[in-house]
């Protein structure tokens, strides 16, 4: 941690000082309307088939994998140079 001279702490400690007594009066001070009815609507509507939910498209992922899988695990061999 800094260690600050008590000359620079002074107004860091009246900045927070301030700031611990205004903000509570700033947010009382706010005009809230009582009778204001808010209705949050997330309801998107019907979208369609999602294409990662199509068994057809999970089968060709699966297959896919099976073949990386196979793939990596026959190895890419080895290139020997034959320097005679």
């Amino acid at each position: 941690m800094l260690a600050l001279s008590f000359t620079m702490r002074t107004p860091l400690i009246l900045l927070v000082l301030l700031s611990l007594i205004l903000t509570p009066m700033l947010a009382l001070a706010v005009d809230v309307p009582k009778d204001v009815d808010i209705k949050v609507d997330i309801d998107k509507g019907d979208r369609g088939p999602v294409w990662y939910k199509n068994p057809i498209v999970i089968g060709i992922g699966a297959v896919l994998l099976l073949v990386i899988i196979i793939l990596a695990s026959r190895g890419g061999g080895t290139t020997i140079v034959d320097r005679r």
